[in-house]
């Protein structure tokens, strides 16, 4: 067998493989994303109906901002909500440290310790808590 029929060879059953594969991995990221979109979507649904029953942290804390997965996605609905109108949900006007924190990680952590968003002071403590909470 000469150089050249090795490589059609080769080429023969490594191409359709390595086509095969990049193709799951399309797939499964297309599918990862159509999961992220309907997670924000979902708590968007709830705090764009339920803004009469709290807005703000209060708001997003009702709405189950806790069933999103990471930093990313919580910001993903922050930016959201602000597309449509509403005020900063963060209140980052009264609370600018936000912007440093890990947004999943002050949820949970609000969730967990049962924080009450109409108390200022809860909040800052809860921000002073989780401060340098943003990986770098």
């Amino acid at each position: 067998m000469t150089a050249l029929g090795i490589i059609r060879v080769v080429c023969e059953i490594l191409l359709p493989g390595l086509t095969y594969f990049a193709g799951m991995q399309r797939t499964e990221l297309r599918y990862t994303k159509q999961l992220q979109k309907k997670r924000i979507r979902q708590v968007f649904d709830i705090y764009i109906n339920n803004t009469k029953n709290g807005s703000g942290l209060d708001g997003l804390k009702k709405a189950g901002v806790a069933t999103l997965h990471n930093d990313t996605e919580v910001r993903m609905l922050v930016k959201l909500i602000e597309q449509h109108g509403k005020n900063d949900p963060l209140q980052r006007d009264s609370f600018p440290e936000l912007d440093k924190l890990d947004l999943k990680v002050f949820f949970d952590q609000s969730l967990k310790d049962k924080t009450n968003f109409c108390d200022r002071k809860a909040v800052e403590k809860l921000i002073e808590e989780n401060v340098g909470s943003l990986p770098i």
